[in-house]
């Protein structure tokens, strides 16, 4: 509980004042959900769609590798969190935008679904669960040197 008082900025007497766990952590992980919102944002500006979609994965699957909470949180449903979910429900909107350019440019399989995005952040948590301190390398997309 302490090392969750530190990370959300508070006192450990502080969380006591949550009324439920996904009001803490909201409270832990908007931060973090505000920069992979961002990340879809940042993508969607760039001119080359397959560039934007790819770098959008590398940048979506690095925040989990470096944060193996937010790994997790990416993944859940947070109903009472409001603030979570709306900058959640942001990316979404967002990247199914970026998925329909990148299909519409022919860079991108037709048969790719939202969805199977969600299938990659869980599989790639999966990794980083099981990888430890060794996560980011395990979870790093880029080809062997």
């Amino acid at each position: 509980m302490a090392s969750i008082a530190c990370e959300a900025g508070v006192g450990f007497a502080t969380i006591r004042n949550f009324p439920a766990k996904d009001d803490l952590v909201e409270a832990v992980f908007l931060d973090r959900m505000d920069a992979y919102a961002d990340t879809v944002t940042v993508a969607l500006e760039d001119p080359d769609p397959w560039h934007r979609f790819t770098g959008y994965i590398e940048t979506a699957c690095a925040m989990q590798a470096a944060d193996i909470g937010f790994a997790d949180v990416l993944t859940m449903t947070l109903p009472s969190a409001k603030a979570l979910e709306r900058r959640r429900n942001e990316a979404y909107t967002d990247m199914v935008r970026l998925i329909k350019r990148a299909k519409t440019a022919g860079r991108l399989r037709s048969d790719l679904d939202p969805s199977d995005l969600l299938l990659m952040h869980t599989t790639n948590a999966g990794v980083i669960n099981a990888a430890g301190e060794a996560a980011p390398e395990a979870s790093d997309a880029s080809p062997p040197q």
